[in-house]
Parts: structure tokens; C-alpha cells; sequence
């Protein structure tokens, strides 16, 4: 696929204001995470190379095995809440931004690729599928507070997005997040969930968060760059990290 902009789209951002807005999403999106007792740290830069799909990796003198930046940052994260000896309640997060060149641009996707990244500890007895749901809602929190931050910069641009998410066990179609705009879902087994929220300028589903629950974590990640395209009304990631 390629990048398809409807005849009738027209941005409600100029070019030159597109990085402020995404800077006030970032802002408020971080603001939240540290207020719900996570612990900003920064990423490692590069990582021991281990020949993962999309792993940009490359060789350096004086070291004998092959380096790259970083792709699946789960193991670290595990590492660094053991280092600091964070207890149950408590956890971290990291901004990260990955390129993957095996990836064809299209509306939804590109090269480019930008994540917080989440840990936090929690007791044996939370790991249920009710912590994973309100998690989730936790997430979509933080999501109203950044639409209502952009909106509150940008008055022209108007909210969308329903006040609380519907969360689904089990399954769900296309129609579903569609019909209910802000989606969360967690499959039968209950040990992760996906949440999406629906795009109405292209017709798309973005999926802006991803969570995993274990006995001591629940771990996973959020889309600075997806809840953008959302909440700024975009057409194309592509607006936000412009292709040379």
C-alpha cells in the first residue's frame, strides 16, 4: 500500500505548527504517566544485535559481535525494575523511537516508529483480566487528557472522541471499533490486551496501546504517534514524521 490522501482532506494543522501539537501530546501524554507513578528512565541506545525481524544492526570496531538499536525493549525493562528494586504499584516508562526498514509506507504505518514504554510491578493476586481492563482505562485517561490539551491549544480543533472506552472479552470485528470509536480488547486467555481507537478522516482503525499482564508485571506500550493522528484529525502518519 502507499500513502492516500482523499481529494476533499484538508490538514487543520500547518506544516510548521504540526511539531508544536505533537509536542503538546507528548507533554501531556508524560505528564499523566508520571502522575500514575511511573518513573521516567531513558532508553539504552544500542543493544547486543539478535537478528530479529526489522533489527537495524551493524558492526563496530573493536567489538567482536554484531550491535543494533533497539527493538524489543521487554527484557530491559524487567532488568531495570529488578535494579531499582521497584515494589508493587510502582514502575517505569521510556520514549523510544524505532525505524524499520523492511516496513512499505502507508497511511497507518512508515519507517518511523514511536512508543512509550511501560512497566509496572504488581502483586501475584492482580494478574486477572480485571487489572488488564482497568489498565486499559488507565490508557484511555491518558488519551482525553492530551485530546483535551490539544484542544485547549488549538480551539479550532474540535473533540471527538467518547468519554469512556468499551472494553470487549473475546474477539472483536472491525465494526466494533468502529461503531464504538475508543475499543479495548482482551482476548479468551486474558493475559493481554490491544486497544484502538477509530480514525474518521481515512476510515481506520489506529491501534494506539498494546498490554501483556504476568504474575509480578503488567508491561507494554503506547503510541504517542497514533493517538496524534487521532486527536489531531491526520490523514497520514507521515505528517508527523515527514518522508525525506
Amino acid at each position: 500500500m502507499s500513502v492516500i490522501f482523499p481529494p476533499d482532506y484538508r490538514p487543520l494543522l500547518l506544516p510548521e505548527t504540526m511539531e508544536l501539537a505533537f509536542n503538546t501530546v507528548h507533554a501531556a501524554g508524560q505528564r499523566r504517566l508520571e502522575a500514575s507513578h511511573l518513573r521516567h528512565v531513558a532508553p539504552p541506545v544500542i543493544v547486543k544485535a539478535t537478528g530479529a525481524p526489522g533489527e537495524v544492526s551493524f558492526g563496530c570496531n573493536g567489538v567482536g559481535f554484531r550491535l543494533a538499536l533497539p527493538e524489543d525493549l521487554s527484557h530491559w525493562k524487567a532488568e531495570k525494575m529488578k535494579a531499582y528494586g521497584i515494589g508493587a504499584g510502582y514502575g517505569l516508562y521510556t520514549y523510544t523511537i524505532r525505524i524499520d526498514t523492511d516496513l512499505a509506507p502507508d497511511n497507518i504505518n512508515g519507517p518511523v516508529c514511536d512508543r512509550w514504554d511501560c512497566i509496572r510491578s504488581i502483586e501475584p493476586e492482580d494478574s486477572t483480566p480485571t487489572s488488564l481492563a482497568a489498565a486499559a482505562e488507565r490508557i484511555y485517561a491518558i488519551v482525553l487528557e492530551i485530546e483535551k490539551a490539544v484542544c485547549g491549544q488549538f480551539p479550532h480543533i474540535k473533540p471527538s472522541l467518547p468519554s469512556a472506552i468499551n472494553i470487549v472479552h473475546g474477539e472483536a470485528a472491525l465494526h466494533t471499533v468502529r461503531d464504538n470509536k475508543a475499543v479495548a480488547i482482551i482476548p479468551g486467555s486474558g493475559t493481554s490486551a490491544d486497544i484502538y481507537l477509530w480514525n474518521d478522516v481515512t476510515g481506520q482503525e489506529l491501534h494506539i496501546a498494546a498490554l501483556s499482564i504476568s504474575a509480578d508485571a503488567l508491561s507494554g506500550w503506547i503510541s504517542p504517534a497514533m493517538i496524534a493522528m487521532k486527536v489531531l484529525h491526520l490523514c497520514s502518519v507521515t505528517e508527523i514524521f515527514p518522508m525525506p
